[in-house]
């Protein structure tokens, strides 16, 4: 697998994401925070959404039971490399590049088990 690099004038590491040479070489999504790295699965990988608010989410459903949520702004081309099969890896960055993808935030969800919450005022 080779992952591309894209330029930048504070180094290769400070552009929030890496994309794969070649769509269907990629295994694994990779996100990186600060204290931890974490790989999904792409088979895990079941949806994703654009939410275009101010700041703009990624909301990307993995399996039954998590979600990683990404915030930032022009998130598009982002949206457009899982369309593509090409994303590698997903990082937050400390400072918003003009005109590039920034991601603010990247956050693990983990889905609720079991029924909905009983709600007051729905007893018979």
């Amino acid at each position: 697998m080779t992952i591309k690099r894209h330029p930048s004038p504070d180094g290769p590491a400070a552009r929030c994401f890496e994309l794969a040479h070649e769509a269907g070489a990629m295994v694994a999504l990779r996100a990186e925070f600060e204290d931890r790295v974490v790989s999904f699965p792409l088979d895990q990988i079941r949806r994703w959404t654009l939410y275009r608010e101010e700041p703009e989410r990624l909301l990307i459903q993995i399996g039954e039971e998590l979600a990683l949520v990404v915030t930032g702004f022009a998130l598009r081309e982002i949206h457009e490399a899982l369309d593509r099969g090409r994303l590698a890896v997903l990082r937050s960055v400390p400072a918003r590049q003009a005109q590039e993808p920034w991601i603010k935030s990247l956050t693990i969800l983990d889905r609720p088990k079991g029924p909905a919450p009983h709600r007051a005022g729905t007893e018979k």
